[in-house]
């Protein structure tokens, strides 16, 4: 199916994807690039999807794909583990990834699957994962991956953005967690400052 690419716009926060009525969130390093694709078949067929990329010195990449979608009525309740890991296999290039291990987690909000492996990319190094996250107003996807040789600000990244990704509901709840946090490191710095 031929896609075409109707419009491109940024997220007005940068470095945080959580398009409007979406039920997840990932923080990233920086404003991620949008464009809209929709099928040239059905115009009215469209869907937004957003990337990031990050090279470093020509020695390693980061690289994400996100979607974020509505999710049809009681999709939930239809995606089962193993049609939801079989979903993410089917988007495994396998040629390139040789290596991998699945997971599934499933909450009453929200259903998680998970690959996540290694392989090459040419001759380079490559660290892939996709993930599957249902809920009950939005269907979530992200592919990403790691290229290259070792840099340490990399991989650090690639975790990063990895850990990060929350259903905005639990990012809610840390954010007290988080003030809470931020204020005791005032109090420790005010105590180890000299008013005078």
């Amino acid at each position: 199916m031929t896609l075409l690419f109707m419009a491109q716009k940024a997220h007005a926060e940068a470095g945080i994807y959580n398009p409007p009525n979406c039920e997840f969130q990932v923080d990233l390093p920086s404003q991620p690039y949008t464009v809209t694709k929709c099928n040239p078949d059905n115009p009215k067929d469209c869907h937004d999807v957003t990337t990031f990329t990050k090279v470093f010195d020509m020695a390693a990449s980061v690289d994400f794909t996100l979607t974020c979608n509505p999710a049809e009525k009681n999709m939930y309740e239809k995606y089962s583990a193993p049609i939801m890991l079989k979903t993410l296999e089917a988007m495994v290039d396998h040629d390139s990834i040789d290596n991998y291990e699945k997971d599934v987690a499933v909450t009453d909000e929200v259903k998680r699957a998970v690959i996540i492996g290694s392989g090459t990319s040419g001759k380079q190094k490559k660290i892939y994962t996709v993930q599957l996250w249902i809920g009950h107003k939005s269907v979530f996807t992200i592919e990403g991956s790691l290229v290259g040789d070792y840099v340490p600000e990399a991989d650090t990244m690639f975790a990063d953005i990895v850990k990060s990704i929350k259903t905005v509901d639990q990012v809610k709840k840390d954010a007290p967690k988080s003030e809470e946090k931020d204020a005791k490191k005032e109090d420790k710095k005010d105590a180890n400052t000299n008013p005078f």
